[in-house]
């Protein structure tokens, strides 16, 4: 059993699962706020996936595996993130959309519940209204995955912290983080604990928005939707970037769909 999955076990109820596989609020306090070996885990089960599919092409752990992707509205950058992700992987995908009312989830959701659960192996919900995947994920019986394409879920802030770790000044430590703008924010704080739990000394401006020396790395979280990563040697590889999300999304489907994973031990 997966690190990832002893840990679920250990949460109340199923809120608290699906709260802490979102990652989207790592201000509040969890039992099982990722470590570091958590982190380094998924890390390494996403360089394997890019390592297996470098050297076997035909890798598709999820090979006839199928995927619904919920969504409540049109298909957008987290949709397709996902399908990519899961696509190269063997699996098949729906996308499958939400008509969301003002109205509590009821009846309607058991059965959509009870329907996604006999036709698919694993949900993604994606931009959808917070008590429905709760419901959802009580009446499936798979796995059901919150935001995982968005640029909330622990999976994209990795990818940063993926990518400043790749770079060859984060040899040099230690390895120093200006974080500009994204005060309060929930993903500026979870990056900030994900950054400082990997060792990166991670500095907030000031009152006036200065900070007390250069840094190995400068992070722009400005722009919620559009961070920038620099080093004292320039912008980062964005392809990079976006090959490091995409990894860390399918290291996590591999490991929730199949328990294969291995880097969250």
């Amino acid at each position: 059993m997966t690190a990832i999955k002893r840990c679920t076990r250990r949460l109340a109820n199923v809120a608290d699962v699906l709260s802490f596989l979102s990652f989207s609020a790592l201000r509040q306090p969890s039992p099982c706020a990722p470590d570091a070996d958590a982190m380094l885990g998924l890390l390494a089960a996403a360089r394997r996936v890019r390592a297996e599919l470098r050297v076997h092409p035909s890798y598709q752990p999820l090979r006839e595996k199928n995927v619904a992707v919920l969504m409540s509205r049109r298909p957008g950058p987290e949709s397709a993130l996902l399908q990519a992700a899961a696509i190269q992987l063997g699996a098949r995908v729906a996308l499958v959309t939400y008509a969301h009312r003002a109205d509590p989830p009821g009846r309607a959701i058991d059965f959509l519940g009870d329907a996604l659960g006999r036709m698919y192996d694993a949900i993604a919900c994606e931009c959808v209204p917070p008590p429905v995947p709760l419901q959802i994920a009580r009446r499936a019986g798979v796995p059901v995955m919150v935001d995982l394409g968005s640029q909330a879920h622990q999976a994209a802030i990795l990818a940063d912290v993926m990518t400043l770790l790749e770079h060859p000044l984060a040899a040099h430590a230690p390895a120093s983080v200006n974080l500009v703008g994204g005060a309060g924010s929930p993903r500026a704080e979870a990056f900030a604990a994900s950054a400082r739990g990997l060792g990166f000394a991670v500095r907030p401006a000031d009152a006036d928005g200065r900070f007390p020396s250069e840094a190995t790395f400068e992070v722009d979280a400005t722009k919620p939707e559009h961070w920038s990563l620099r080093a004292r040697d320039g912008v980062l590889d964005q392809a990079l970037r976006a090959d490091n999300h995409l990894r860390l999304v399918q290291a996590v489907l591999v490991d929730e769909m199949t328990g294969l994973g291995g880097g969250w031990a």
